[in-house]
């Protein structure tokens, strides 16, 4: 029997009834074990703190590193919350505290010791590694860098073995069964509806069949996700959000045209001024100028009761 290959699926057939705070803990453990994963080249440069609740707070010396960072924070907390597969951290922060626990281990520094049995990197791989942590000043952050930077490596070595392979699309260890890692399945995902969207930006008429193969080709992961009926959301969403910045009446601009055309699917040259009306009266209540729905016999009362829903 295959043994679970991440915190997400211990927690899922191990511990059904874990208490919410020791689960928390187990999270935020698996995001130090991975933190090479997490920060990538800038990993041996930032320093974890605490965390708090949903917070992590992290820091470092490098000042440039903590401008670029905090404009970048978002990004690293869907980066971990797809790699633990939980949404555990809402926020990164920095903190010019290094931490209670950090301090402790500053004063009563303790020697790391790896056992051979749970090693699997030979002594040219470990002193590799140490070379990575060489210019790190302080001793123990030192000693804490390489343990992390041994047990992912040890950590990937182990998969390799259970057969996991690199993400199509970058380094990251994927499970045999999956053929990206969560981080590109999120960013594929946000691509495959830009992709639709822009497909019927530039034709609306294209038919559903069209666009997904459109879609397959510039989105070749993401085939099986990519059927008519997220396609027709996508177009939905759209229809409504082009709908929104035509003003009630216009039958002529470019923005209530192209709306005809994307709800009825036609190319420029079939438009008649008989389905531009009927078209745009089927949207009428999701124009904009919601107020001028009182020239056509609606009260005051009845037009913001609608502007409620």
């Amino acid at each position: 029997m295959s043994q679970p290959t991440s915190i997400k699926d211990i927690l899922k057939s191990n511990l059904p009834d874990i208490d919410k705070t020791l689960r928390q803990k187990m999270f935020q453990q698996e995001i130090l074990r991975r933190w090479d994963e997490i920060f990538d080249r800038f990993a041996d440069k930032i320093m974890p703190v605490r965390f708090e609740g949903d917070t992590l707070f992290i820091n470092s010396n490098d000042n440039s590193l903590k401008d670029m960072l905090k404009y970048s924070a978002k990004n690293f907390v869907d980066k971990i919350n797809a790699l633990i597969g939980s949404q555990v951290i809402a926020q990164v922060k920095f903190s010019g505290k290094i931490g209670a626990a950090l301090e402790k281990a500053e004063k009563k520094p303790a020697p790391i010791e790896f056992t051979n049995d749970k090693n699997l990197l030979t002594a040219e791989e470990i002193a590799e590694l140490e070379k990575q942590v060489a210019d790190i000043g302080n001793p123990q952050f030192r000693q804490k860098r390489l343990a992390h930077l041994i047990g992912f490596a040890n950590a990937q070595k182990s998969k390799l073995k259970r057969g996991w392979h690199k993400c199509a699309l970058c380094d990251v260890l994927c499970k045999p069964e999956e053929i990206i890692c969560g981080v590109c399945l999120i960013k594929e995902r946000e691509r495959m509806q830009m992709e639709i969207r822009r497909i019927f930006f530039d034709a609306p008429e294209t038919p559903f069949r069209a666009v997904q193969e459109k879609v397959w080709r510039s989105v070749p992961h993401l085939k099986a996700e990519c059927t008519l009926e997220k396609i027709e959301a996508a177009r939905m969403d759209l229809i409504l959000q082009t709908a929104a910045s035509v003003s009630y009446g216009d039958t002529t601009s470019d923005k209530a045209r192209f709306l005809v055309r994307l709800a009825r699917q036609l190319p420029e040259e079939e438009l008649t001024p008989a389905i531009i009306t009927r078209t745009l009266h089927e949207f009428r209540f999701n124009l904009a100028d919601l107020p001028k729905m009182e020239e056509r016999g609606f009260s005051k009362l009845s037009v913001k009761l609608h502007r409620k829903k």
